[in-house]
């Protein structure tokens, strides 16, 4: 349920923990990837999430 109190809670938590990356792709190729990221059962937030982190592991940064 929306409310100003829940979007105010929210918005100080956000600007407290979070960041925001954006980034730009050609026409077509998001819907590409939310498609895969659908087929892993992920939203396409944490299928990214979760390649960068494999491979900053990967490469020991």
């Amino acid at each position: 349920m929306y409310n100003e109190a829940r979007n105010r809670a929210s918005q100080k938590y956000q600007n407290a923990h979070l960041e925001q990356i954006r980034i730009w792709v050609k026409k077509g190729f998001k819907d590409e990837c939310k498609e895969h990221a659908q087929k892993q059962n992920k939203s396409l937030t944490a299928l990214i999430i979760e390649l960068l982190e494999a491979d900053i592991r990967k490469h020991g940064e």
